[in-house]
């Protein structure tokens, strides 16, 4: 009779324990999400060397928190640990997401320093964009200002044809006036001539014409005056 009672206390007392068997613990659930993340980290990283040291780290501490669940169990196995263990399990899982998170930061870093290095190589190309852009348009201002020079040139060539042409027009105005003077001379040098002509043709004659008005035979003017002066004698 007492071995019936013993065998239905024990199997009212194991009745709860079974159910709970069942179920995960907290610590189970702890170190499972840990030994998850792990595994879901170092894929993701895929053997990166700069998150080895905090992956062994992570691994490490996933060890101490499973050996403080072996350690730490209740009799027979069932329910959870005790609050030492849980607490231990607790600090490793929660070293584990640190180193993780470590691991992360670090991945993150060399990203951001690839993209650092990225974006230096664009801005180097920008730059050099930059300063092709800035030499084409010191050369456009030089042709700018090659241009202004020119137009300033053109400018005077058209106001040096414009007084050529008024000075050649003077020009020949000029030489039109001194043709007609060099005529007018010719005209005068050749009535000069003419009268120089006619003047030596006639100058003959008029010395001759007073010796035709004496007459012949006429007294000599100076014969009264001899007479005149053998009288006084």
């Amino acid at each position: 009779m007492r071995i019936f009672t013993l065998l239905a206390c024990l199997t009212l007392l194991s009745a709860p324990l079974a159910v709970q068997a069942g179920e995960k613990t907290k610590a189970q659930t702890q170190l499972e999400a840990a030994k998850a993340a792990i595994e879901a980290f170092a894929k993701k990283s895929d053997e990166c060397k700069l998150v080895t040291g905090d992956l062994e780290a992570a691994h490490s501490f996933l060890k101490k928190g499973e050996e403080a669940y072996s350690g730490g169990r209740t009799m027979f196995g069932l329910g959870d640990v005790n609050p030492e263990a849980g607490q231990e399990i607790k600090f490793d899982t929660d070293m584990v997401e640190l180193y993780l998170a470590l691991g992360q930061s670090r991945i993150d870093n060399a990203k951001s320093t690839d993209e650092l290095v990225v974006m230096s190589g664009l801005v180097a190309k920008m730059k050099a964009k930059v300063k092709v852009f800035d030499d084409r348009k010191a050369e456009l201002e030089k042709l700018r200002a090659s241009l202004v020079k020119f137009d300033a040139t053109v400018k005077e060539l058209d106001e040096a044809k414009a007084e050529n042409a008024r000075l050649a027009k003077k020009a020949g105005k000029l030489e039109l006036e001194r043709k007609a003077a060099d005529a007018e001379l010719d005209r005068l040098k050749a009535e000069l001539a003419r009268r120089d002509l006619a003047a030596a043709q006639a100058t003959p004659a008029s010395l001759a014409t007073p010796a035709l008005l004496v007459p012949t035979g006429a007294p000599s003017p100076v014969a009264p005056l001899v007479q005149e002066t053998a009288g006084k004698k």
